[in-house]
């Protein structure tokens, strides 16, 4: 069995895992107040996970070759900052958002013994393989996207517009939000992010002119629709894409 991190698959770095992990599951976040009088405890939930540890047994194959092999390993591990994308031959279907979190004791117990366990600090969520991504040219008549039911958690979804002509109004309808774009400027490609509250131009990264926003940021889940139409102004058409975001946990 082998695991794939930043791109990099362990058996390249000659790193061979012993056996299949364990799956940990997160725990929903939330703080508890103990108050005087009250029986039972104030739990206040935050709708959050927290960070899960996969750990990987691994060993790796001694020789003339050994140092070599760890100071490539080393440059691997210390060398990357932040989180990567992670896949393992144990669940295929899956991957997650992990950084290594004990890259310096791994490395020295492979150094005295070949073996030890690797532990990578992940973000909670199991997101599929193949993203949750739809696209659809989208002009006066409108169009309607609507989540499917497939056992993922509802989560803030991203959406794109490509090739806004110049007077078009874009217009996208959530449960709980209205998005209306207004300016008479043509835009490449506009970015609607639902888990920063933003609307953007892509190209400058600037807020569209006569953008308006009524509504609740919220996340969208089984059986949720995302309407899209070009309201008004010269209808040329346009392409929407919705990127999801959901997950498994």
């Amino acid at each position: 069995m082998k695991f794939t991190w930043n791109g990099i698959s362990s058996d390249t770095l000659g790193m061979i895992v012993e056996k299949y992990p364990s799956r940990p599951f997160p725990q929903r976040k939330c703080t508890v107040y103990s108050v005087a009088g009250r029986s039972g405890d104030l739990i206040v939930d935050e709708n959050a996970y927290t960070n899960v540890t996969q750990e990987y047994e691994v060993y790796v194959k001694g020789g003339a070759t050994l140092q070599t092999k760890l100071s490539t390993i080393a440059a691997l591990l210390i060398g990357t900052a932040g989180y990567q994308k992670l896949t393992d031959d144990y669940d295929p279907s899956i991957y997650r958002m992990a950084r290594v979190a004990n890259a310096v004791e791994f490395l020295n117990s492979l150094n005295k013994f070949g073996k030890a366990t690797l532990q990578f600090d992940c973000q909670p969520q199991r997101y599929p393989v193949v993203d949750e991504v739809w696209t659809h040219f989208v002009d006066n008549n409108g169009y309607t996207f609507t989540y499917p039911s497939v056992g993922l958690l509802p989560a803030y979804p991203l959406i794109e517009i490509t090739g806004k002509h110049a007077n078009a109004i874009p217009k996208i309808v959530t449960p709980t939000m209205t998005i209306s774009i207004g300016t008479a400027a043509a835009i490449s490609r506009i970015v609607i992010d639902f888990s920063t509250q933003s609307v953007y131009n892509a190209y400058n990264n600037q807020r569209p002119l006569y953008t308006s926003t009524i509504g609740t940021w919220e996340k969208l889940g089984d059986g949720d629709t995302i309407y899209a139409v070009e309201e008004a102004g010269e209808i040329h058409g346009l392409t929407v894409t919705v990127t999801s975001r959901r997950f498994g946990i």
